[in-house]
């Protein structure tokens, strides 16, 4: 009976431990996704500006 209970909880905590670094790694290319968008804007307004003058 105790081992049923043991097997239940580690497979939970798997679980949830899985399930958090996937939302990590999710949220983390989001932002690495939307700070390069910045970035290369930034950028392609720079050089955009260098053009007119």
């Amino acid at each position: 009976m105790r081992l049923k209970i043991k097997l239940v909880i580690g497979i939970t905590l798997v679980f949830i431990f899985l399930g958090l670094g996937y939302i990590i790694i999710n949220t983390t290319m989001r932002y690495q996704q939307e700070f390069g968008s910045i970035v290369c804007n930034y950028s392609e307004n720079e050089e955009i500006g260098k053009e007119k003058i």
